[in-house]
């Protein structure tokens, strides 16, 4: 199996299961004098490199893309709280695509080989879903309106092989840390939550400008990197998140003005 296909098959595990928080990954050490003024300074640099703040809080969605043409993966995040996904996987993966519209507490799940698609998910799936959101703003964006993770200490680590400065953040009732190259300033690791021992982590290479942000085009969940696209801020159809999904409105839905 393609390491494409091996992220595509645990981002939906773990999408519809909605419970797999992604746990951190062991390798910070050795507290620095000063550490929440440092971690301050360090936050600022990563900021500032992934774009600055102003165009970082400009960002109200992000349209991701993954996988093959055989195996895609579309997420359609509209932040803070409405998530929209196509996924195709081996069997019995199969077909999905999935909804949530955290306003209206709705998520809906609709499988190609279920005859009771669409189907209406309890609250677990809900705050499962929300999570993917908050997730995805921490990632792919560092910080955005809605999240603004609070720097707390200073360390040094390593990742990916590479010595690193370890920042970390609260986010919430929770913590993370981040991984930042020494150079680029640019996060090479994310672990959220913050404990000890992680095997699922978020790791990132091969930065971009994608409109102005810093974007990694290969991304890893702990296994393999894949290749991944972006658009911010798409032009998309917001009634996608008034009506359960459908798998005949086919993968191109999301657009504004595509066919029914």
């Amino acid at each position: 199996m393609s390491s494409n296909l091996r992220s595509s098959v645990a981002l939906a595990c773990c999408l519809a299961l909605a419970l797999c928080a992604p746990a951190p990954a062991a390798g910070a050490r050795g507290s620095r004098e000063g550490s929440r003024e440092e971690a301050e300074r360090l936050w600022e640099l990563a900021v500032a490199a992934k774009g600055g703040r102003e165009r970082l809080h400009s960002v109200n969605s992000l349209l991701l893309t993954t996988g093959s043409r055989k195996y895609p993966l579309v997420d359609l995040y509209a932040f803070p709280g409405k998530l929209w996904r196509w996924s195709r996987l081996p069997a019995p993966f199969d077909l999905s695509v999935n909804m949530l519209n955290a306003e209206r507490r709705a998520a809906y799940a609709t499988s190609g080989n279920s005859p009771a698609s669409p189907r209406r998910l309890g609250d677990d799936a809900v705050r499962g879903f929300q999570s993917f959101v908050d997730e995805a703003q921490l990632y792919f964006l560092l910080e955005t309106r809605w999240q603004r993770p609070v720097p707390v200490a200073a360390s040094e680590g390593e990742a990916g092989g590479r010595r690193a400065d370890v920042v970390r953040v609260a986010v919430g009732d929770k913590q993370a840390d981040y991984f930042l190259d020494r150079k680029t300033h640019l996060p090479l690791k994310i672990v959220f939550p913050a404990r000890d021992n992680a095997r699922r982590y978020f790791a990132a290479k091969d930065y971009a400008d994608v409109g102005g942000v810093m974007l990694p085009l290969k991304v890893s969940y702990g296994g393999g990197f894949s290749p991944y696209a972006y658009v911010l801020n798409p032009d998309y159809d917001p009634n996608i998140f008034e009506r359960p999904p459908t798998i005949d409105a086919g993968i191109e839905a999301w657009r504004r003005g595509a066919a029914r």
